[in-house]
């Protein structure tokens, strides 16, 4: 009988319970996921040297 009435107490008193996740939150990780690092790059000139076409020839 005890059972029944905790059971009921349960479902209409709505107990805030902090170890369910529901919905998308059930996939975050509790430690952040590291990213790789991005690698600069060069912005590229808009003229080309006539040298600069001569050593690539190589």
């Amino acid at each position: 009988m005890n059972d029944v009435i905790k059971f009921l107490k349960e479902i209409f008193m709505l107990k805030p319970e902090d170890n369910i996740k529901v919905g998308l939150t059930q996939f975050k990780t509790k430690t952040p996921v590291e990213r790789a690092a991005k690698k600069h790059v060069a912005p590229q000139k808009t003229e080309v040297k006539l040298s600069d076409l001569m050593r690539r020839s190589y």
